[in-house]
């Protein structure tokens, strides 16, 4: 038998596939997001749409009416929530004056307690005070500015949902004629794992921002703050952004209990309320209600979520989770890729020695599929 060499086509091909993968994956941002979004919204509407075509078995009519309960449901939460920004804007010029109110005496305070000239502090306090109250008119300009794209991409989507909604059998059937009679159950229950972690996650992720709005929105109105629905749902709403979505969302009711009440204590009652729903959060609900159906350890979901948030923004940051937690159902289904799939299990500290018992095998190693066999052959006599 001849020695194992590097099977250099093999290895080359791996490296140009993974270069134009990535490459794709960078910068086909625009082409690929609502194609993504389009698949996992559609796994995400598919209850619906099972519960209704139980009643109407017409494939096209039942998705527009999917849609329009969709649309209907989303536009009057967006419809409440215009109202109440709209509300808070209209008191801007109030919350300036009640501010700068409050900041004289500050003001004077430090100025007396630092031996300060007040002018000094008062235009540096003031130059501060215009910058928080403008915050949230920055933010929704910023978002104003980019709603045409947004919805441009929206409406791609949505026909893009239609077409996969309506086509779902054909291309379910499709990737499973693609393997041998043997091999299909496997396939189907890999699909229907894919299924249910997708819909798992997003109804979950759904779910904790439905309690945190609730939690967050009860805080706010036993503390008195006004408007206390928007700032709580719009703090929930920010928790989809890992790390920095909850101080978001907190700062803006902050901004807002620091401009209109009279005592500190609102605001100082605001930030500990979401330190208290922040871990209640991070170590009960987001645990109980999400974490189980990843089952991704989270050394992995932060590596994942990083480099989600780098590559594609805030929608890397929503699917990164899934689509990792895709791919380790596809590595717990292949021979070879098994031991990658351990490596991103939320148990690897638990079963660290199956490594040794299971898969310190041949069949289980990469260098047997990038190595062959270089033959030998018989010196002639």
């Amino acid at each position: 038998m001849g020695k194992s060499v590097l099977n250099w086509n093999k290895i080359s091909s791996i490296l140009i596939s993974i270069v134009l993968v990535g490459v794709l994956i960078i910068y086909g941002q625009t082409f690929l997001a609502p194609i993504v979004f389009a698949i996992f919204l559609s796994i995400l509407l598919l209850p619906m749409y099972n519960f209704l075509y139980r009643w109407i078995p017409v494939d096209w009519l039942v998705i527009v009416l999917s849609f329009l309960i969709i649309i209907g449901a989303v536009g009057g939460v967006m419809y409440f929530f215009s109202v109440q920004i709209y509300a808070v804007f209209s008191e801007l010029s109030e919350i300036r004056q009640t501010m700068s109110n409050g900041i004289n005496k500050i003001n004077y305070f430090i100025a007396d307690k630092f031996d300060l000239d007040t002018e000094v502090v008062r235009s540096w306090i003031d130059s501060q005070v215009d910058l928080l109250v403008e915050l949230p008119s920055t933010y929704l300009s910023a978002g104003l500015s980019s709603s045409s794209t947004f919805l441009i991409q929206s409406l791609i989507c949505m026909v893009y949902m239609f077409f996969i909604l309506l086509y779902k059998d054909a291309f379910r059937n499709f990737i499973v004629t693609q393997f041998p009679k043997q091999n299909r159950h496997d396939i189907l229950t890999v699909l229907h794992s894919i299924n249910n972690v997708s819909q798992q996650y997003f109804l979950g992720r759904l779910l904790v921002m439905v309690i945190l709005a609730i939690l967050n929105s009860l805080g706010l109105w036993i503390l008195g703050i006004g408007f206390p629905i928007l700032w709580g749902t719009l703090a929930a709403v920010l928790t989809i952004i890992p790390y920095i979505g909850t101080t978001l969302g907190g700062t803006f009711p902050f901004i807002y209990a620091f401009a209109t009440e009279d005592s500190l204590w609102a605001p100082i009652g605001v930030v500990i309320m979401y330190q208290v729903v922040q871990q209640l959060e991070g170590n009960i609900i987001t645990p109980k209600i999400v974490g189980g159906t990843m089952q991704l350890n989270p050394f992995v979901s932060i590596v994942a979520m990083v480099a989600g948030g780098l590559v594609w923004g805030v929608s890397g940051l929503v699917i990164a989770l899934p689509v990792i937690a895709i791919i380790k159902i596809l590595f717990d289904h292949i021979e070879l890729l098994q031991p990658f799939g351990l490596l991103l299990d939320k148990d690897l500290a638990v079963k660290k020695n199956k490594f040794l018992e299971e898969y310190d095998d041949d069949k289980y190693r990469l260098e047997k599929y990038l190595t062959t066999r270089e033959p030998t052959y018989k010196k002639e006599p």
